[in-house]
């Protein structure tokens, strides 16, 4: 069991009573193992991190992504920053970030599908997108690791 600091069992006593015998009002922690159980059963069904490439295309990714992001901020809303588990959906999170601003970059954002792509864009794309699964299926593997839950076996093929 991680040991805990002073400072954040006492930020976590919510009322002290002193009439009778006394009494005092606490807050648990968050459950970290099932949260992060319930943002990687999240992130499996995201086709953004198992569609085949075939049928991803830049658009729907990109919009995909952000939609990630926003469920992903309001799962690591309910964790301390001081989990370990956080650190690894924060990288998530940023990757999802990275991709976008590198879809931006190369003007893909808005482009509905590859035929509208040069070899050389779908190229850069896919080795992106590829990059991002790699990322978060690791990242996931590594929460799952410590947090003692299974992943399924297309995240463990995503793994680099």
């Amino acid at each position: 069991m991680k040991r805990r600091s002073w400072k954040e069992l006492l930020s976590r006593i919510s009322g002290i009573s002193f009439a009778g015998v006394g009494s005092v009002s606490w807050s648990p922690s968050p459950n970290e193992r099932k949260i992060c159980e319930e943002v990687t059963t999240y992130l499996e069904d995201q086709g953004i991190f198992h569609s085949p490439f075939e049928w991803e295309h830049p658009k729907e990714t990109y919009s995909a992504a952000s939609n990630v992001r926003s469920q992903l901020t309001a799962q690591m809303q309910k964790l301390n920053r001081d989990m370990g588990s956080f650190e690894h959906l924060y990288a998530i999170r940023q990757s999802l970030q990275t991709f976008q601003r590198e879809l931006r970059a190369l003007k893909l954002s808005l482009t509905e599908s590859k035929s509208e792509m040069t070899n050389e864009q779908v190229t850069d794309y896919d080795g992106r997108l590829i990059n991002l699964r790699k990322t978060t299926s690791y990242r996931i593997a590594v929460v799952a690791k410590n947090c003692k839950f299974s992943i399924t076996e297309e995240l463990w093929r995503q793994l680099p």
